[in-house]
């Protein structure tokens, strides 16, 4: 019994661990190879899943066109279920980027801060003259319609994100774990001889720290679906920095389009698939690369025709030269085989946004982490460097 069970622990460890090595990206299909050796107390978490989202995109032109916010309501969103049957509720998280001309910034920060607190949110993040609100998913149109009143649009988008099937899938391996921890921890209040003992308090170690990663995974997702993200850059009037004192030629002007509170790409982008940050979940794996933190770090990517057939050193110089100004440090870094460019705000606490470049024959990779604070930046460090090393072609 004390080897079938041992068998069947390291079946489930070996199978996490390849999950979180995967190349692509989370794979949150149903692995029943999990949970396959203990089907007995596992059948019961093996619900179908909902049916697939449609594939989610930005309603935002990023390139600076117009757009039509044509994402569903968030009260919409849920699939059609079978006939005579309630449909399933789908987890949608909706975040909302504008970029705002007002008269006073500090005024304008006031002004979305009250916004998410007078509809039930709060401020996740502030800092010089950026804010981001949370916002509970019911309200989030109306909030999002309040904050693009507060001042001129220069720039705003919407994105969309189906998390209802990484949700199922991370849930599901969570009570696989939690079943077989108790399983192996009434096996060790057996267990006489101390070799077993030890076996058996070695797997158990495993199987915690593995149940830690993934609660905090469900948390995460959780959050995300509940609480809607509203990001907005407030720009003076007398100052427009951003736009550069000429205009930019078609092929460069995407980048001063490029914030650290929007994940949305240009509408010609393709999907560019990364493997996940230890320490991160893959939003929706049927949609743009996005992946983030319990604590509200992001990484996000993708890939379009080299415009210029430039190298990478040259869109690294483009970047510096068009991102560098408006931040306390502009440091260019090499990433696995991306170049990058390690931005540092200036507020106080200083988030870091790190924009990388990759040219793989015709086509331009570009990833964007954004880390809240030097605390968030540190600790991810390590797994987004291991990350953008094992997305090399």
């Amino acid at each position: 019994m004390l080897r079938w069970l041992l068998l069947a622990t390291l079946a489930l460890l070996s199978a996490c661990s390849a999950h979180k090595r995967a190349e692509a990206s989370y794979d949150y299909a149903p692995a029943v190879e999990m949970a396959g050796a203990y089907d007995e107390y596992a059948d019961a978490d093996r619900a179908p899943a909902p049916a697939a989202p449609s594939r989610s995109r930005s309603a935002g032109a990023a390139w600076g066109a117009e757009e039509a916010m044509a994402e569903p309501e968030p009260e919409e969103a849920a699939s059609a279920g079978s006939p005579g049957q309630p449909a399933p509720a789908r987890m949608v998280h909706y975040d909302g980027f504008a970029r705002l001309r007002v008269t006073r910034v500090e005024e304008g920060v006031d002004q979305v801060r009250a916004v998410a607190e007078g509809l039930g949110g709060h401020v996740e993040r502030v800092g010089g003259s950026s804010i981001t609100v949370r916002v509970p998913v019911a309200s989030f149109r109306a909030a999002f319609d309040q904050v693009l009143g507060l001042g001129e649009v220069l720039d705003k988008s919407l994105t969309a994100q189906d998390v209802t099937d990484a949700f199922t899938a991370v849930d599901l391996r969570l009570k696989t774990a939690e079943a077989t921890r108790a399983r192996l921890q009434a096996l060790l209040a057996r267990a006489e001889e101390e070799q077993e003992k030890l076996q058996l308090i070695k797997q158990i170690q495993r199987l915690t720290e593995e149940i830690d990663r993934l609660q905090a995974q469900v948390r995460t997702l959780s959050a995300l679906a509940e609480l809607s993200r509203i990001s907005v850059e407030l720009v003076p009037r007398e100052a427009l920095a951003w736009q550069g004192p000429e205009a930019e030629t078609a092929e460069l002007a995407w980048i001063r389009q490029l914030s650290p509170l929007r994940t949305d790409a240009p509408l010609d982008e393709r999907d560019l698939e990364l493997p996940v940050p230890d320490g991160m979940v893959r939003l929706d794996d049927k949609g743009p690369f996005v992946a983030e933190s319990p604590d509200g770090a992001r990484i996000w990517a993708w890939r379009v025709e080299n415009p210029t057939q430039g190298d990478a050193a040259f869109w690294l110089a483009a970047l510096q030269e068009r991102l560098a100004g408006d931040f306390a440090s502009a440091t260019p870094q090499a990433m696995g085989g991306w170049q990058a460019l390690r931005l540092v705000d200036r507020a106080d606490p200083p988030y870091t946004w790190l924009v990388g470049v990759r040219v793989e024959g015709r086509w331009l990779h570009v990833v964007q982490v954004f880390l809240p604070s030097p605390e968030s930046a540190q600790r991810h460090h390590a797994a987004i460097q291991a990350a953008l090393a094992g997305g090399e072609a």
